[in-house]
């Protein structure tokens, strides 16, 4: 895994603390899920779409390992 920093307003902060906590994780935990199923649900829209270009292709080109 790789160490980043995001830059959150204290209340979002708060908020995914305390949805952590529910769910019996950490932040990073709650936050990689939560990135997990924004990118699926851009690629199902994707397959709804297939003529659209969305941004992840090409990120996920140049950061795949």
């Amino acid at each position: 895994m790789k160490t980043v920093q995001m830059t959150l307003e204290p209340e979002l902060v708060a908020e995914v603390d305390s949805a952590a906590r529910r769910l019996g994780t950490t932040r990073s935990g709650f936050a990689r899920r939560a990135l997990r199923q924004a990118l699926e649900r851009l690629r199902m829209e994707d397959l709804e779409r297939p003529g659209e270009v969305r941004w992840y292709r090409f990120a996920r080109r140049a950061i795949a390992p």
